[in-house]
């Protein structure tokens, strides 16, 4: 028996594996052990669970406002329409919240909305109501 016998007698051997489908995690290792030339294998496993920082059944109603609206639990639009009661004459007048076109009240012709490119900027002596 040479020298580099004697280094790998009782000499124990290991490789650790992980398997991870994102939610649990397993790590598997596989030892095996030299001893007066017998060789002995040994497969272990321990499983543990990676903890999410976000709740995905009852996402933060803020957070899920801030979304872009496509990425959102439940996909909604941004827009909405609007029942705006002109100052003017007390007419009530049904307003897309995005409006591409100005919006004039059918009563007296005063401007009620200017388009922005995004959301419309509405004149200061309206009230507004949100649609239900």
């Amino acid at each position: 028996m040479g020298s580099n016998d004697r280094l790998l007698d009782d000499a124990i051997f290991s490789v650790p594996t992980v398997l991870s489908n994102g939610i649990n995690r397993v790590i598997y290792t596989l030892k095996w052990q030299i001893s007066s030339n017998k060789f002995k294998f040994k497969l272990e496993s321990k499983a543990s669970k990676v903890s999410m920082n976000v709740d995905l059944l009852y996402p933060d109603p803020v957070e899920e406002q801030r979304k872009h609206k496509l990425k959102r639990l439940v996909q909604g639009p941004n827009s909405y329409f609007l029942e705006i009661k002109c100052a003017g004459c007390q007419d009530i007048v049904v307003v897309y919240s995005h409006a591409n076109t100005p919006v004039f009240c059918p009563g007296c012709t005063s401007q009620i909305s200017i388009p922005t490119g995004g959301k419309c900027a509405f004149t200061s002596q309206v009230e507004r109501y949100r649609q239900k």
